[in-house]
């Protein structure tokens, strides 16, 4: 049994921030690979902004083409690293894909930047030799050699007053199906842990001016598949960030979930305005008046990000909610323009094959039809050959 700790929180560190923008930047590294990554729901929240790196060898692209995508995006040096970045997030990730001097820069960027780092369990993190490393100094728990739980198991709270737990519905929570097991340390908050072995699942601890957590089960499929397709599995991920980076977790689950789906919905919605005008535009329609149209929601959307960002969520809501009203609006005007560049297309072709048909029935009549116009050919006989 691991001996559990359970000390209050005190959020006393400043958050890292976007000075200019107030957003959270994430370099999230790991599955942000494919389609079952947590990065889809973590962009539906206005304050992230999320730069995703492929390191994960069981959800990535294969080892070698892996390297290659760390080499193009991971930041140059330490200080384009902690001036672009406030919350390293490793999920499902091994130490080998990262230089000696990346895994120090993560773990000098929390405790002297005060940058949140948040690890997610899973196959990799077992497998990814983070014990030892700098990055493990950093984190709230120490990792007990390659040791995981792989069984079905149910999160428990252990600190019922915490702002993490008020913020969701987690008696609800899912069961999850493996874990890797760690031993929390000394100063850590142990938020949550499972319900028969006591293992921990959420650990945080401050670290010099940041602060480190560690969600020891996997997020993703397939530890963390039930998790994974619960309703609020946005909101217990982008909570997660909030946590990780020192911001105050909100605290009504019901408004926070329409907020961030309504954002997602409008994304969606706007795609599929613009996938619609390049469709038009390949026909040589105008779409000027759409682009403008949509070019007129960008502020609105903005402030409604701005109003999100200062916690004016009632604001925001009503705000994006007429953001959604007026796509909806641009996506019918979007059809009429689509309707009316096939009627153009569809007239086109009636009229080619229209022309093509009636110059052909024609010459067919000059050949077939009016035949006495030409002489009748006479059989003819090879001079000498008899009768």
């Amino acid at each position: 049994m691991v001996a559990l700790m359970a000390l209050p929180l005190t959020m006393a560190r400043e958050p890292r921030q976007d000075p200019l923008t107030k957003n959270i930047r994430i370099l999230y590294l790991g599955d942000a690979w494919g389609t079952v990554t947590p990065i889809f729901q973590i962009d539906k929240d206005p304050i992230f902004r999320t730069s995703g790196v492929p390191a994960s060898e069981t959800s990535g692209p294969g080892v070698k083409e892996l390297r290659k995508l760390l080499r193009i995006y991971m930041p140059r040096s330490y200080s384009d690293f902690t001036s672009h970045y406030d919350l390293v997030v490793l999920s499902d990730t091994q130490s080998v894909f990262f230089t000696h001097d990346q895994l120090m820069w993560f773990r000098n960027g929390v405790e002297s930047e005060g940058l949140g780092i948040l690890m997610a369990g899973g196959r990799d993190i077992q497998q990814g030799q983070w014990s030892g490393t700098s990055v493990e100094e950093a984190l709230p728990a120490t990792f007990m050699g390659t040791l995981t739980h792989e069984m079905p198991f149910r999160a428990v709270v252990v600190d019922p007053n915490h702002e993490f737990v008020k913020a969701l519905p987690l008696d609800k929570l899912p069961v999850y199906l493996g874990m890797n097991v760690v031993s929390p340390k000394e100063g850590s908050n142990v938020i949550l842990r499972s319900q028969l072995e006591g293992y921990p699942v959420l650990v945080y601890r401050d670290f010099g001016r940041g602060a480190g957590v560690f969600h020891t089960p996997d997020w993703t499929p397939a530890w963390g598949g039930n998790l994974y397709a619960w309703e609020y599995y946005g909101d217990f991920v982008c909570n997660l960030l909030y946590l990780s980076a020192g911001l105050s977790v909100p605290q009504d689950p019901l408004l926070m979930h329409t907020l961030r789906e309504l954002f997602g919905d409008y994304e969606v919605r706007r795609g599929m305005i613009l996938s619609l005008a390049n469709f038009i535009d390949e026909f040589g329609a105008s779409t000027a008046s759409l682009d403008r149209k949509l070019a007129e929601l960008a502020a609105p959307r903005a402030q409604a990000s701005s109003l999100y960002r200062d916690q004016d969520y009632e604001g925001a809501l009503a705000l994006v909610r007429q953001l959604i009203r007026e796509t909806d609006d641009l996506q019918a005007f979007a059809l009429k323009l689509k309707d009316r560049a096939m009627i153009w297309i569809y007239l086109t072709e009636v009229s080619a094959v229209t022309g093509t048909s009636l110059v052909c029935g024609a010459v067919l009549w000059l050949l077939m039809v009016k035949r006495r116009l030409y002489r009748e050919v006479t059989v003819t006989r090879l001079p000498g050959t008899l009768r």
